[in-house]
């Protein structure tokens, strides 16, 4: 994140970095994870959808454009604009990889998707298939998936891939976050498994005012068949806009 808060703030100093006592006029803490109160009690859904600054109106709790505005603020801090290609569905795999994110894992990789190098082959195989038969307002659409390795990117390569996406897919995970940097239209795909059946990326989705599908995996590995399936629905719906 460092890239990201230089983008943001004009000067950033880490507290590890200070070498006396310091005293704050202001000061925000904030848990980590799913401690964090935007997520406490969100199972009760919260009925309030995405949609841009100008269809809000004076105390109407039904529209938010919050975190719309989040995304557009961080991506022109690092002067990524608004445009999406035309003629290409570019689907965003996001990559957990298995690590060790919290020490609650007692010492052990997590693993949340044991077949995720055998769905990303399979949607690569999908890709080739539907570019030759794509075509929208006659002009030859291509598919394109895209190896979102987020953890070896840098942060400006993370949100330029999250924004040029019309499809976001992964797996229940932190990398699913960067949904606030989506543009209107793109559609998210999470899979969820057994142990993390949690609304955030269904609210988010929300609140961004984007379109959102899952997929529930009975254990840590998904189904290749529905995904492509679903893929493909999703797909052919980004056709007719």
């Amino acid at each position: 994140m460092d890239d990201g808060w230089n983008a943001l703030f004009s000067n950033v100093k880490y507290a590890k970095h200070f070498t006396s006592p310091i005293c704050f006029d202001h000061v925000i803490f904030t848990p980590l994870g799913y401690e964090t109160a935007l997520f406490k009690g969100l199972n009760s859904g919260i009925p309030c959808k995405g949609c841009p600054p100008k269809d809000l109106k004076q105390e109407d709790i039904s529209k938010t454009s919050r975190l719309r505005e989040f995304g557009e603020f961080f991506k022109a801090s690092f002067g990524i604009s608004n445009a999406k290609p035309y003629n290409v569905i570019k689907v965003l795999f996001i990559r957990r990889e298995d690590y060790l994110a919290h020490p609650r894992h007692g010492g052990k990789p997590e693993v949340r998707l044991q077949n995720e190098q055998q769905i990303f082959n399979e949607m690569e195989k999908w890709a080739q298939i539907q570019s030759k038969r794509y075509t929208k307002q006659g002009e030859k659409m291509g598919v394109e998936i895209i190896n979102g390795t987020l953890a070896h990117m840098k942060m400006k390569e993370q949100i330029q891939a999250v924004h040029d996406a019309s499809i976001i897919f992964g797996v229940h995970g932190a990398g699913l976050t960067h949904a606030v940097f989506a543009q209107p239209g793109t559609i998210i795909l999470e899979l969820l498994g057994p142990r993390f059946m949690r609304p955030h990326y269904s609210h988010i989705s929300q609140w961004m005012g984007l379109e959102y599908h899952s997929i529930t995996m009975q254990n840590t590995v998904a189904d290749s068949t529905k995904v492509i399936e679903k893929l493909s629905i999703i797909a052919d719906k980004l056709l007719v806009y």
